[in-house]
């Protein structure tokens, strides 16, 4: 892109794959946020399909442009119906940044002028977080000259295939759409997408860059104004930090050391922590989360100052082998976020502190017999427990190290097989391990990762080559669960387990034992995962194991919710004559007769007499769940169906169970078997909110003993006035309502707050709660209006 003809060209490529002309595909690198690329990649061919793919696109349009105009007009967003061409379908917000995107790298600026007026007006209400965040840098970028089909400059033109590109400047305002993301960024604390990590990266790189930009001209727009926006931001990414999900967290750590509002030393405690707290399986599941959050961010400051990374370096050099192993999956599977050549840079780096002077075991003798190298160890052993007990204090060098500054560690610490140099390169994915030990869980971590990148530039081919120790063919499914059983222990092994199935192993599943793998949310949603597309014995096996984990989670989460729903389901007191006493009751209510007998017993002689009505079915409450099916409801999906089922077992309660995306399935029938449900329930698509409320608006028999229960994120993707208007039907009629932007254990939504706003001014109560929470508000009202 250095010359006219390269933005020529570019931009020429760009409309005949709009199109759909068959010619060029573009190779390169997918950019990151932020980050662009300086340089362009297309693989270009003439064929017989170009031929004709050219002779259809005539239709649409005489020139290239006014079929790239025609094309970019047909762009809606997922979840718009077939044929759908309505002023909702064509204002949405992913229609408008679609099409935005598409007609601005195509230089079609007569599309591109109406989609950014747009962008100042109806688009600030309706918009998300994450896409007025999208819309913001788009604008930037457009403002910069960034965008090859919009120059800025007439020295950067084209002619006549790409012309200057010129906005009124209040067109290329930025702010508006970074202050409407800002007050909608709780909505991004429960989220665990790497977009939304990049999205909040680009939010920060913007804010910080304009103040400095304000800071060295004084013609730029109000230093106060963006002063007082990232006053907002950094209040948000502290309770960010506090309160959002795991990878949220780590983003936010990331977004405040941007913000130089965080120091290296600072933040080591902090990166320690995460690391002592991983000797769990949740502590590993935070460590990977946090880690896949904080690398996008942090990145370019580690590359300039590679103390950021201190506090987990220490951790690295100081853990005995074991304990290192215990976490290595984690540490690889929150450092993959990374690009491959960004991990082997990041190697190098470190390797340039750690061996400045080559590989530490380079001029060391090696022991290649394992016998010998077994005989050895047990005389560095006994060697060390006899100077131990003369001089506990005793220090020597870490293993492998000739330099005289080097770190020292205790003689009673037991020496590890794997050098820091080693255990840098087995967590960014590198080949090279030099340490038996530290080849074999390279090789093994390999199977579930891919092959380690070369510790050379880590280009794209680098993840075709085998390394990191792997030689000869794979190993069976068999033989690689006995190596993760071996190097990472019992624990570790269900985790790998459960991601290697879910990344498509399904051959795995034969090997986890169902009657000692602990049940979890996350093992079910990547049991579940797998259910597409099977053979019938390894859908059979699925089917087992699925059955398995979903009987012993529903018993858990009953034993929890037990005491929300007390009374809920025990037969009712009466006055008329039964077999059933209710003793408790009588006994209190005839108090007043008590007296005491000459024996000195204490005797009741009751008058009221109190029974209990033989237990049944009464269908005096209707609990009515409208579950979210899109694509970011996975774990809510599985609580709901888990929830329903507990429900589903009371007497006085009759649940009904709507599932939507931009379709609608009912499946009362199968609540009180959450396994059933969840089988037929396909996670992922579009969310048609207004559809699932209509279905629960038509099922309501008595509306003042109706509760229904809405389970989503709110991004509402077909019409949001539809949506708002079942709400305010059902909530008229006397029904209660609550939305849960996310149930499950731990609370943190993703969410749309725009939409909610407006659903809670519609009357119905909108949170994020758990289980337990749910119950108790379920109890509260079926109490409040038995009373």
């Amino acid at each position: 892109l250095r010359s006219r003809l390269d933005r020529s060209r570019a931009v020429l490529l760009r409309r005949l794959s709009l199109i759909g002309v068959h010619y060029a595909e573009r190779t390169d690198t997918e950019v990151i946020g932020n980050r662009e690329n300086l340089t362009e990649g297309w693989q270009a061919q003439w064929s017989h399909a170009t031929a004709a793919t050219v002779e259809a696109a005539g239709s649409r349009g005489v020139t290239l442009p006014q079929a790239c105009e025609a094309a970019i007009r047909r762009i809606r967003h997922p979840d718009a119906s077939d044929g759908e061409e309505d002023q909702a379908s064509t204002t949405h917000p992913a229609t408008v940044l679609s099409r935005l995107s598409a007609a601005s790298e195509c230089g079609l600026a007569t599309a591109v002028l109406p989609l950014l007026t747009h962008l100042q007006t109806s688009f600030l209400q309706s918009a998300s977080a994450a896409q007025s965040i999208e819309a913001a840098v788009m604008i930037q970028r457009i403002a910069a000259g960034h965008v090859a089909g919009l120059p800025q400059a007439a020295e950067d033109a084209a002619l006549p295939d790409v012309e200057p590109f010129a906005a009124p400047a209040e067109l290329l305002q930025a702010m508006p759409l970074v202050a409407a993301a800002l007050r909608m960024f709780d909505g991004l604390r429960g989220s665990d997408d790497p977009e939304h990590v990049v999205a909040l990266v680009d939010l920060t790189a913007m804010i910080r860059g304009d103040i400095r930009d304000a800071e060295a001209d004084e013609e730029k727009a109000s230093p106060h104004e963006l002063a007082s926006l990232q006053a907002a931001l950094k209040s948000r990414l502290v309770r960010l930090r506090r309160n959002g999900s795991s990878r949220m967290q780590g983003a936010a750590w990331g977004g405040l050391a941007m913000l130089a509002e965080v120091d290296c030393e600072r933040f080591a405690p902090e990166l320690a922590s995460w690391y002592d707290g991983a000797s769990t399986a949740e502590g590993r599941k935070q460590l990977r989360s946090r880690l896949a959050g904080l690398t996008i961010p942090l990145l370019p400051l580690i590359s300039t100052e590679p103390a950021w990374l201190q506090g987990l370096e220490q951790r690295l050099a100081a853990s005995i082998d074991d304990d290192f192993l215990v976490r290595l999956p984690a540490l690889r599977n929150g450092f993959n976020s990374l690009a491959p050549a960004d991990r082997a840079r990041l190697l190098t780096d470190r390797l340039a502190a750690l061996e400045p002077n080559g590989p530490a075991v380079t001029g060391a003798r090696r022991i290649a017999d394992p016998q010998s190298l077994a005989l050895a160890t047990l005389a560095d052993r006994a060697g060390r427990a006899a100077i131990a007990q003369l001089l506990p204090d005793f220090t020597v060098r870490e293993p492998g190290s000739h330099d005289a500054h080097a770190n020292s560690i205790a003689i009673t610490e037991p020496p590890g097989e794997i050098p820091l140099a080693d255990r840098w390169r087995l967590i960014l994915g590198v080949q090279g391990c030099r340490s038996t030990r530290g080849g074999k869980a390279a090789a093994t971590l390999d199977q579930l990762y891919g092959s380690s990148t070369r510790p050379g530039r880590g280009q794209q081919d680098d993840l075709a080559s085998a390394g990191g120790g792997t030689e000869g063919a794979s190993p069976s499914a068999r033989e690689w669960i006995d190596d993760v059983d071996r190097l990472f222990g019992k624990d570790v092994c269900e985790e790998v387990i459960g991601e290697a199935a879910a990344g498509g192993r399904v051959s795995v599943l034969e090997y986890l034992n169902q009657e000692t793998v602990r049940p979890s949310v996350e093992l079910l949603e990547q049991v579940l995962s797998l259910r597409g597309a099977l053979p019938e014995r390894e859908l059979a096996l699925l089917r087992k194991l699925a059955r398995r984990i979903t009987e012993r989670l529903a018993q858990q989460l009953a034993n929890r919710l037990r005491p929300s729903l007390t009374g809920l389901s025990m037969p009712r007191p009466t006055r008329r004559r039964s077999r059933r006493l209710d003793f408790i009751r009588t006994l209190d209510a005839n108090l007043d007769t008590a007296h005491r007998r000459d024996d000195g017993s204490i005797s009741i002689a009751p008058t009221k007499m109190i029974f209990r009505t033989p237990a049944r079915r009464q269908m005096d409450w209707h609990l009515i769940f409208v579950v979210d099916v899109s694509g970011s409801m996975e774990a809510s999906v599985i609580y709901s169906a888990l929830v329903a089922a507990v429900f589903s077992a009371l007497p006085a309660v009759d649940v009904r169970f709507f599932a939507f995306s931009t379709e609608l399935l009912e499946l009362s029938d199968s609540v009180d078997d959450p396994l059933s449900l969840l089988m037929e329930v396909q996670v992922g698509g579009g969310t048609h909110i207004g559809l699932g409320l209509r279905a629960a608006r038509e099922a309501v028999k008595s509306p003042t003993r109706t509760m229904v229960v809405l389970v989503t994120d709110f991004e509402e993707g077909v019409s949001v006035p539809e949506m708002v208007a079942e709400v305010k039907s059902l909530s008229e009629s006397g029904c209660k309502l609550i939305g849960l932007a996310a149930l499950d254990d731990n609370a943190k939504p993703r969410y749309h707050a725009g939409n909610a706003a407006a659903m809670a001014a519609a009357g119905m109560s909108v949170a994020a709660v758990s289980p337990e929470r749910l119950a108790e508000w379920v109890g509260d009202q079926i109490r409040g209006g038995n009373a």
